[in-house]
């Protein structure tokens, strides 16, 4: 909330860019933490049953499986930076 304030301290324009950095980052976000919230379910299902080497060994399997997606995420958002932001160009 400080940071927000201090941002809007320096203007609109400065606020709106804060603004839309914020989003793209929160939908670059969304796909690794989508994984891991799904893995926590899963993880609970097995460590209820006592499947303990199992829930060890889906862990770094949704761990690595998160990474690689939102690593492939930020290369296409970094690929289409450009087309990102003249579509949010504002007019």
């Amino acid at each position: 909330m400080v940071a927000f304030g201090f941002i809007a301290s320096m203007g609109e324009a400065t606020l709106s860019v804060q603004t839309i950095y914020f989003q793209i980052t929160l939908l670059i976000l969304l796909c690794g933490a989508s994984i891991s919230v799904a893995n926590e379910v899963i993880v609970g299902h097995l460590v209820g049953a006592s499947e303990f080497n199992e829930a060890y060994t889906r862990t770094f399997k949704a761990l690595w499986l998160g990474i690689s997606i939102t690593l492939i995420v930020v290369l296409i958002a970094y690929a289409l930076k450009y087309k990102i932001m003249d579509a949010l160009k504002f007019r």
